[in-house]
């Protein structure tokens, strides 16, 4: 998981999102509308991503939570 995060199949499409849509954001307290559009779009991005790389891997959801959740859990036990 760590190399596909760090790999360019996910790296150059959430950086090109970012570029095309961070004009939108401002340095304001308040939370505009739009702001909830593009985080939509961002999330429905990562979705897709997401799905294509467990698709490709061949598992389920399901496994896909499991092991990033045992993962997690591996890490936090490393940290403590």
């Amino acid at each position: 998981m760590v190399e596909y995060l760090q790999s360019p199949i996910w790296k150059n499409p959430i950086m090109d999102f970012i570029d095309e849509n961070c004009i939108v954001f401002e340095d304001e307290e308040e939370n505009r509308l739009e702001y909830t559009d593009v985080h939509n779009k961002f999330k429905a991005l990562v979705d897709k991503q997401l799905e294509a790389y467990i698709q490709d891997l061949g598992i389920t959801p399901q496994d896909f939570v499991m092991a990033c959740s045992a993962a997690a859990k591996k890490i936090h036990t490393m940290l403590i």
